[in-house]
């Protein structure tokens, strides 16, 4: 992901050692880089993206953790 936030792309060759193409970019992803957080994953075969975003104006859910719930089934 560039400083910007464009999620780019490079091309690679491997034929007589290894090289880069020129980055090119691929879509706004919209984010703020933040180098020490997974902001995205990719899928296997390279054709989709998942993007970490928050939702504008939501109000943040609660969670709720429950602990220790099978030692308390067997009771």
């Amino acid at each position: 992901m560039a400083p910007d936030g464009k999620m780019m792309a490079v091309d690679v060759t491997t034929f007589s050692g290894i090289g880069s193409g020129i980055p090119r970019a691929l879509f706004d992803t919209g984010l703020v880089v933040e180098p020490t957080l997974d902001q995205y994953a990719v899928t296997p075969n390279g054709q989709r993206f998942l993007l970490l975003k928050p939702v504008a104006g939501a109000a943040p859910t609660p969670i709720t953790v429950v602990v220790n719930w099978a030692t308390s089934l067997q009771k």
